[in-house]
């Protein structure tokens, strides 16, 4: 027995020595033959945003101003209850925005940088407390409530009752913009100094959204139009990791060009007013209710059916070659037409400034049935009946700017109606330097983080052309990869943010957000009518894509068009 102990002891020494050897005598049994797994598939971390629910809400907005960054100056910390109503002050009477989700109001002063000239920032912030994990920055605008009611205004009609904080962004509001520009010498030119105000301001609102809910946010998101939009651009080009997305509607590109414009188009209006009592021109009566009608049915009866439905809204802009002769009144057509002198004004109008050589110095207007809108009239020739150049909004305050503003040295005598288009031009230099400069700018770097830029734009604008907003789509269509960071989407019939015979009630801000967060670049936003048009719906196109109709179903809503 002990011998075959000790044999068996050797056995398995020998078996533990050669580990893999065999240590018996019969074959080895061949390994079992695995089948082959699935490829692993590695995707990128996703960018979605986490949202956050906070159940001691109240509790952290009675302590929101010790939590407060050192840059911010808390003047008021209020926990709002959900469902609470509020009246917006200076909006169009009756608009009250209601059903707002329970959330912390927060208003105060954020201090510009030390070396900077700009006086503090006034911000209001509304931090939900059901909080989707993304920053919402609000767009500069002239309404103003824009600080004190922080409620994250999304696109067109519906800017303020389908807001940002009712979907759980936190929200930031703020004078950023004007403080900036009001602290500059050269507003035209916005002073890196100046402009930082708009950083600081976002850096501190991430702060103060990092403080109240315990990280920062995931995402980031800024929308504006007109000058609003130009903020937006600003941040892509200045500090591109400060927004993952952003929307600009109407951006002002080229503000001392679109000055040229407004002084360009004014003198021409003026020239075919008539005359009041005291001899001065009436403006508001240089084109009639009736006569900007006529002219948008012209404009329709040649280029409605472009799409291939007559429907009431000229879909292809670019297709769009207007012959305003046609508006001429003639032996055969004494009514419902102009005269050659209005049809000559309102021609060398649309077609926009040139200089002395013939060269254009802006962009042309499209022609856009949205003309004979009111909206339209109040900034181009002021609201109808009695009155002077002064009730145009935008002739008379881009026309005294070219003087007080852009002009180098500033000109306070120099206005629109004294301009010179060769003598004075050259004073304007330095100013349109700085806007083509600007409209150059890369946004290589916003792109390469993954930053996407949607712009929007009325065909009917009557402040910044469509057509600027086209060109700056081909000049970042130009660069490297343009085309995957920004795209543009035309609204026919709408003018200057909102308005006009349009379907301007859309989302852009989802349709960023799902570029950002799900590489789901916008193929078409669809978009309704507002105002008299509730029923029509169709699809915002990117551009150069133009809504065509289908041939079948109804031409009146949006499932009845492609974008091709």
């Amino acid at each position: 027995m002990q011998s075959m102990v000790a044999a068996t002891t050797r056995i398995l020494a020998v078996c533990v020595a050669w580990l893999l050897s065999a240590c018996t005598t019969e074959p080895p049994r061949p390994e079992p033959v695995e089948e082959p797994a699935e490829p692993v598939v590695v995707t990128p971390q996703s960018r979605e945003a986490k949202p956050l629910q906070l159940a001691d809400a109240k509790d952290r907005c009675a302590s929101i101003v010790q939590k407060a960054p050192p840059v911010m100056q808390l003047a008021r910390a209020e926990f709002v209850d959900a469902g609470t109503v509020y009246p917006v002050a200076g909006a169009r009477a009756g608009l009250d925005v209601d059903a707002l989700p329970e959330h912390c109001r927060v208003e105060g002063t954020i201090a510009a940088p030390a070396a900077d000239a700009t006086p503090a920032i006034v911000f209001g912030m509304r931090l939900p407390s059901r909080w989707n994990g993304r920053f919402f920055s609000q767009g500069t605008s002239d309404a103003p409530y824009d600080v004190a009611f922080a409620i994250g205004r999304t696109t067109g009609a519906a800017g303020l009752e389908d807001n940002a904080l009712s979907r759980g962004f936190a929200v930031l509001s703020s004078d950023a913009w004007r403080a900036a520009r009001a602290s500059s010498d050269r507003p035209s030119q916005v002073h890196a100094e100046a402009a930082s105000a708009l950083e600081s301001a976002a850096l501190a609102a991430k702060a103060l959204i990092e403080a109240y809910y315990g990280k920062p946010p995931d995402r980031s998101y800024f929308v504006g139009c007109a000058e609003g939009g130009r903020e937006g651009l600003i941040h892509a080009q200045r500090w591109p990791s400060m927004f993952d997305g952003i929307v600009a509607v109407a951006p002002v590109l080229r503000p001392a060009d679109a000055a040229l414009a407004a002084s360009w188009s004014l003198r021409r209006f003026v020239a075919v007013a008539p005359r009041a009592r005291n001899r001065q021109p009436v403006l508001s009566r240089a084109f009639s209710i009736e006569e900007l009608f006529v002219v948008a049915q012209a404009i329709l009866k040649q280029c409605d059916a472009l799409d291939g439905a007559e429907d009431g809204f000229v879909m292809d802009m670019a297709g769009c070659q207007f012959n305003a002769d046609e508006l001429r009144c003639s032996r055969s057509r004494a009514k419902q037409c102009l005269s050659q002198d209005k049809v000559t004004a309102l021609r060398e109008a649309m077609a926009g400034p040139r200089d002395a050589a013939g060269h254009a110095l802006y962009a042309a207007w499209p022609w856009d049935p949205g003309l004979a809108a009111p909206a339209w009239r109040a900034w181009m020739l002021g609201q109808a009946g009695p009155g002077s150049a002064a009730d145009a909004r935008h002739l008379n305050r881009s026309a005294s700017a070219l003087g007080a503003e852009f002009a180098s040295p500033p000109d306070a005598k120099l206005h629109a109606l004294n301009f010179d288009f060769r003598r004075d031009l050259p004073r304007l230099r330095a100013a349109r330097d700085a806007d083509a400069a600007f409209f150059a700018a890369p946004l290589e770097a916003f792109g390469g983080l993954g930053g996407r830029l949607l712009l929007v734009h009325g065909a009917a604008d009557p402040v910044v052309s469509a057509w600027d907003t086209v060109a700056y789509q081909r000049q970042l269509n130009a660069a490297p990869g343009g085309s995957d960071i920004a795209r543009t989407f035309i609204v026919p019939g709408m003018n200057h943010c909102a308005g006009g015979p349009s379907t301007d009630r859309f989302d852009a801000l989802t349709a960023v957000v799902d570029w950002v967060e799900r590489d789901l670049a916008p193929q078409r936003i669809e978009a309704r009518g507002s105002g008299v048009l509730r029923d029509e719906s169709r699809p915002l196109c990117p551009w150069p894509a133009v809504a065509r109709y289908l041939g079948s179903g109804s031409p009146h809503a949006s499932t009845s068009y492609e974008c091709r």
